[in-house]
């Protein structure tokens, strides 16, 4: 399950650096969670070469500052955390520099009339395809929607008011919003 030829080669630069350091047991917790790390990496949206770039920046880090793993109880836990933070703060760090790079008025996205046109004329045709299919539905179907949408009722208020049972109000309410979007989709293909 090896990453690639190009990523071993790198890898081994930065092993033969920890025991040259006079780290050899660093070296063995690279090799043991890089592999972990890396998908991890992968995982949380970040290129394979960012991800190669945080892990190895924070290795050099413990090796600069020395950290000892004779108190670690779970060490492939504790790196694991520690890389998640370093992808957390490389995140951040990208994200401000993205946005000292530009004032405020250039990252707002911009959006011209003919999208706000057809944005309205979409909106108007959904609104149409519900009435239409809120028409077809029985009466009291469109009471109990009435008071549950319009009113803002709740089911207990609904069947104070309409004298239902609440099983009915509850498979009524069901019934009718299954028949809506049965209708709303139909409409749209």
């Amino acid at each position: 399950m090896s990453v690639n030829i190009v990523k071993a080669d790198k890898r081994s630069d930065i092993i033969s650096f920890f025991k040259e350091k006079g780290e050899p047991g660093l070296a063995d917790i690279y090799c043991r969670s890089y592999e972990n790390l890396y998908h991890c990496g992968l995982r949380s949206g970040f290129s394979s070469e960012h991800v190669e770039d945080i892990i190895q920046q924070m290795f050099l880090e413990f090796a600069e500052k020395k950290i000892s793993f004779e108190n670690v109880h779970k060490i492939e836990a504790f790196v694991l955390t520690c890389f998640r933070r370093k992808l957390i703060d490389y995140h951040r760090s990208a994200s401000r520099n993205v946005n000292k790079a530009y004032p405020s008025w250039v990252t707002d996205i911009y959006i011209s009339q003919q999208d706000i046109l057809e944005e309205k004329e979409e909106i108007y045709t959904r609104e149409l395809k519900l009435k239409k299919a809120f028409d077809l539905l029985p009466s009291q179907c469109k009471t109990i929607i009435y008071y549950k949408y319009t009113l803002g009722l709740t089911n207990e208020e609904i069947v104070l008011k309409t004298g239902l049972s609440i099983q009915t109000v509850y498979n009524t309410l069901y019934r009718a919003i299954k028949a809506l979007r049965k209708d709303v989709s139909d409409s749209n293909t």
